[in-house]
């Protein structure tokens, strides 16, 4: 808006300076006058203005002119590919939080079924077990896992407790995701983005 002022002032000034200029005989010395007389004008008018808008008691001012080049430049800053990251980064944390979800409610069916084999997949090796007959179990692969009892594995306790988590609440503490609580839980946490891994089971 302030270089459309400048440029009409600009215009102006010119037009009759110039025509000042013209309706003498010039010789070189007074046209090299006019110029420099036009050139001073347009840098005092292009600081009389920049003085006019910034000043909030100026009508210029009070008509808008500095609130609307504000405007302006906010918008040049903030770019029209602001709006697409933010979008892009509340999809990305949704995403992350399904997989979250999805990887609890995951555990739930495999307590509730004493699924082994599906244990074994996704247990972070090597693996501590607390087995209902309070013996922990230090398991390094999913051959290890196999060999052990599944009732020893799959207490009353902790099929009761993780069955009764709500898994749209659960949040990450510290660098791991705690499933039950007073002690009868499984541990897990994100291995890679929307990759996790049960690292702990006690009972």
């Amino acid at each position: 808006m302030r270089k459309k002022l400048v440029l009409i002032c600009i215009l102006g000034l010119m037009s009759v300076l110039l025509a000042a200029g013209c309706g003498k005989k010039d010789t070189g010395a007074e046209a090299t006058e006019v110029v420099t007389t036009v050139a001073e004008s347009l840098a005092e008018t292009e600081e009389v203005i920049e003085e006019t808008v910034n000043d909030t008691t100026s009508p210029l001012a009070a008509a808008g002119f500095s609130d609307i080049e504000a405007e302006t430049e906010d918008d040049e800053q903030a770019g029209p590919g602001a709006d697409v990251e933010e979008t892009e980064e509340k999809v990305s944390a949704n995403d992350s939080r399904d997989a979250f979800e999805a990887f609890a409610e995951r555990i739930q069916e495999i307590v509730a079924d004493k699924d082994l084999e599906a244990l074994g997949e996704i247990l972070v090796y090597p693996c501590t077990i607390d087995a209902t007959d309070g013996e922990p179990l230090e398991i390094t692969d999913p051959d290890t896992l196999m060999k052990q009892n599944p009732d020893q594995i799959f207490g009353d306790n902790l099929m009761l407790m993780i069955a009764t988590v709500d898994t749209a609440v659960l949040e990450e503490t510290g660098s791991k995701v705690i499933m039950g609580e007073e002690g009868i839980e499984i541990v897990f946490k994100e291995l890679s983005k929307g990759n996790y891994g049960i690292i702990e089971i006690h009972q």
